[in-house]
């Protein structure tokens, strides 16, 4: 057997090793609850509940919360959610549904960042540059912690769209095609990802600004995939356009993850390997020092040494980026630019080191690369699967996670506690979706009059009156208008307006 071959061998265990550990917390009967763990169990619930309606293209789902409806579609992209929203509905159970779909993010983010990579480097360099994206601690964080479905989609896609960029910045111009399906699959996976990954093409494009002052010509093909990208992804982008113009936000909160500058830079340190210190910022008391993650910062140090040694201005460029995207994260640009708009709660520290973990796995590959001495790769290779392993344990439900729990056959959540093993349905009353100040039952305006509100098997809304209602008309509590028409019993259509 080769020495190569041995390599390949030693790589692909590491890399099965890798991923049995990340999905330990599929293998039990437990589901581990991560933050937005409620939100995308009630997509889940909701797209499964309009599929057994017929409706394969929901933009509603008009079962949830009591009947009330709740548009998550508009702003939220489902289209990658079906195929297990369509298993849930086949009677899969609501727990191994969101099971497999967490396993199905860890293997696309790994295969899709080696299938990327091996196209502009050699195949085990594109291996490292894999392993070291995919159990990263941000995306096991994202994915195991976080729950953060949508961004984990995203994650996915971000490497095609790299290599649709690096595709136009070499002269192949011809496959500008591969940088629009990228950001299509983008947009289709979490609309806020889209704002990061442009960022992330800008910040490209600055740093090779030597390149396209030579080539501006080929500044076309960004137009074109754009283009290309607006036209494929319409179906999406349109209807959340039309309800951001016609409805009203409540903007502003504190999205920063800490108040004082130390506690930034902490903040967003800890969220790419295991805090090998912990700093008393005031915002984390209950963190402690982790060794684990000091096989990350000593993989990035060989890495960057041995890229220097042999491309000295490939070094410098990597981790310039690196530089710049991190300050964007402590000191936060992008709240204060969006602090007026639906976007403005949201941690973009977080999300920015998306690409900052690409652009890391970029250099752990081409540091391997570089490397002249076997001993070297070996000892990067070791470090990267340290880190890895680290990463995968320390972001595995513990003590400090909440489990969910066998309970009379009900799936309660509201609280975070009590879940069942074979529940394929959220409960309609979840509080955390909703503002509470939205009336949940219809009111009539004859207060004298007794109403109903049911739904018959076709999801129709029935109203019903204890007696003659002559003139008196009835509020339904809907969140969205979506052109209903009113009819009596007698198939009438009546008068109808919406309301606030």
């Amino acid at each position: 057997m080769t020495h190569n071959s041995r390599s390949d061998r030693l790589l692909w265990g590491a890399t099965i090793l890798l991923f049995a550990i990340s999905i330990i917390p599929n293998l039990f009967r437990y589901i581990p609850l991560g933050h937005d763990f409620v939100y995308h169990c009630m997509r889940l619930t909701g797209i499964a509940s309009e599929f057994k309606l017929g409706d394969f293209f929901p933009m509603i789902y008009t079962t949830v919360l009591g009947g009330i409806g709740y548009g998550s579609p508009f702003y939220y992209p489902d289209l990658f959610l079906y195929p297990f929203a369509g298993l849930l509905s086949l009677g899969l159970p609501l727990q191994w549904t969101y099971k497999l779909l967490l396993t199905i993010l860890v293997l696309a983010s790994f295969f899709s960042m080696y299938s990327c990579a091996k196209t502009f480097m050699e195949r085990r360099s594109a291996h490292i540059a894999a392993i070291a994206y995919s159990f990263s601690y941000y995306v096991l964080f994202d994915i195991l912690a976080r729950a953060a479905i949508g961004e984990c989609l995203g994650v996915i896609f971000l490497p095609v769209v790299y290599l649709g960029y690096r595709r136009i910045a070499d002269g192949q111009t011809g496959q500008w095609w591969i940088l629009a399906l990228g950001m299509t699959c983008i947009v289709y996976s979490h609309m806020l990802s889209v704002i990061l990954v442009s960022i992330f093409l800008v910040i490209l494009i600055l740093f090779d600004f030597r390149h396209w002052t030579q080539h501006f010509g080929d500044f076309r093909y960004f137009v074109y995939a754009a283009l290309l990208c607006l036209a494929l992804s319409c179906a999406f982008w349109l209807p959340m356009l039309e309800q951001m113009i016609a409805a009203a936000f409540s903007v502003g909160g504190d999205s920063t993850l800490s108040a004082n500058f130390l506690g930034k830079v902490y903040s967003a340190v800890r969220l790419l390997a295991p805090p090998a210190i912990t700093l008393f910022t005031g915002t984390d008391t209950q963190a402690y020092p982790r060794p684990g993650g000091l096989a990350f910062y000593a993989a990035v140090l060989l890495a960057v040494i041995s890229l220097a040694k042999a491309q000295k201005h490939r070094a410098f460029k990597l981790c310039g980026m690196l530089l710049l995207i991190f300050i964007m994260a402590v000191k936060q640009p992008l709240n204060t630019l969006l602090a007026r708009t639906p976007y403005a709660v949201i941690q973009f520290p977080w999300r920015l080191l998306m690409p900052f973990t690409l652009l890391v796995s970029l250099l752990m590959a081409e540091g391997f690369r570089a490397a002249k001495s076997k001993r070297v790769r070996a000892l990067l290779a070791v470090l990267l699967v340290l880190s890895g392993l680290s990463s995968a344990y320390f972001n595995t439900p513990t003590d400090m996670y909440r489990y969910a729990e066998r309970k009379r056959g009900e799936l309660s959540l509201a609280a975070y506690t009590d879940a069942c093993l074979d529940v394929k349905s959220l409960p309609a009353d979840y509080p955390g979706i909703l503002r509470q100040d939205i009336p949940r039952e219809p009111i009539c305006s004859d207060g004298s009059l007794s109403v109903t509100l049911d739904r018959d098997i076709k999801n129709r809304m029935i109203v019903t009156f204890d007696s003659n209602p002559g003139d008196a008309y009835v509020d339904l509590p809907l969140v969205y208008d979506v052109g209903y028409t009113a009819i009596d019993s007698n198939g009438s259509v009546l008068p109808g307006s919406v309301g606030t």
